[in-house]
């Protein structure tokens, strides 16, 4: 009999590169963020999100804003957070529902409270998402994905402005992070998938994570168009705060595979089969460890506006560079990311449908 399948085996649980950026060999490339106001959608026990949290917590912030929808999650997720915050760090839970536009709204306004406070807000985190989903619509009239991962994201943005140049002015820089993926593949963006329109008429529910590479549309396909909205949008945000002297930095990252709560969540309530979770649990690595794009996007001094960060390996590694300063360090890479009219469109449409205006 050949040897039983262990999560564990497969890095599921190893956090020894995480650790290593946070408290070891290589902690120089997380700054000290003393002083610093954090804001991270997405930070429910185990996400992505937690694990830059944590880190934000472990270099000592002054705040650390935790963006999620209110659930008896959030409030273990705080407290955990909590037992690790050292004297000066405030952790604070602030809801938002990103399928609901009025309370993104209201979370944008209990920031900008707390940031007028404390001379800013230094990093906004645009982490959370969802995967997979079926073709329905949120109360705004949205697909939920594109809601979710990048209409939302973009109008809390918009909206935390404001407090990001005023942490820019005075303390030199702020940070706008968008958490794209892997799942940013092929090149062209559309502008079906940005606007209101009818349940089931962005492909339906049918379709495989594999079809998708193919053209299939479907719920993999809205997926692929959130994730390429998310860089493409970084770094058209980045072409603007340069072209604008501004001192706010825009940026994006890829975790690679990463095992979260994001595949649980695309098998209970979505699309995603099994077959493709157990195969990313062959190929992927910690939700720790893939956390370290974004906490290098959000918080290393290394980092210049238009970078993008990824594993080295693709789907797991130590976090890289394959974009700085809005170029691709490879001739010929990240086509989608940073192709002209991808960069134009999402920029045109989030701002059109949103009704905002950067």
């Amino acid at each position: 009999m050949g040897a039983k399948f262990s999560l564990d085996t497969h890095g599921i649980f190893n956090k020894e590169l995480y650790d290593s950026y946070v408290a070891g060999e290589k902690a120089s490339e997380i700054a000290d963020l003393t002083g610093k106001v954090i804001a991270i959608t997405g930070t429910t026990s185990g996400s992505l999100g937690y694990f830059v949290a944590k880190t934000a917590v472990a270099k000592n912030a002054k705040y650390v804003l935790l963006l999620n929808r209110q659930s008896e999650r959030i409030i273990t997720t705080e407290e955990d957070i909590k037992a690790n915050a050292k004297d000066g760090t405030t952790v604070k839970t602030v809801t938002i529902d990103l399928l609901d536009l009025e309370s993104v709204k209201k979370a944008a306004d209990e920031i900008n409270k707390i940031a007028e406070k404390n001379g800013g807000l230094d990093v906004l985190c645009n982490n959370a998402g969802i995967m997979a989903m079926r073709d329905v619509r949120t109360k705004d009239g949205f697909d939920c994905q594109i809601q979710a991962n990048q209409l939302s994201h973009v109008l809390l943005t918009k909206l935390c402005m404001p407090s990001l140049e005023k942490a820019a002015t005075s303390r030199c820089q702020a940070r706008v992070v968008f958490h794209s993926s892997s799942a940013r593949m092929g090149n062209d963006l559309e502008e079906k998938y940005f606007v209101k329109g009818d349940e089931g008429s962005l492909g339906g529910d049918e379709g495989s994570m594999f079809s998708s590479m193919f053209g299939v549309e479907g719920p993999w396909m809205r997926y692929h168009q959130t994730k390429l909205a998310n860089s493409a949008f970084a770094m058209a945000l980045h072409d603007h705060l340069k072209a604008n002297n501004s001192k706010v930095k825009a940026l994006a990252c890829d975790p690679g595979w990463a095992h979260s709560k994001l595949q649980t969540t695309a098998m209970e309530k979505g699309t995603m089969s099994s077959a493709s979770a157990k195969l990313g649990h062959y190929l992927g690595q910690s939700a720790a460890d893939g956390s370290l794009p974004c906490s290098l996007c959000c918080f290393s001094p290394n980092a210049v506006s238009g970078d993008f960060y990824l594993p080295s390996g693709g789907m797991k590694g130590e976090p890289v560079k394959s974009i700085t300063d809005g170029s691709p360090l490879k001739k010929g890479g990240e086509k989608g990311t940073c192709l002209p009219e991808n960069k134009q469109l999402v920029w045109d449409v989030c701002q059109k449908v949103l009704d905002i205006k950067f």
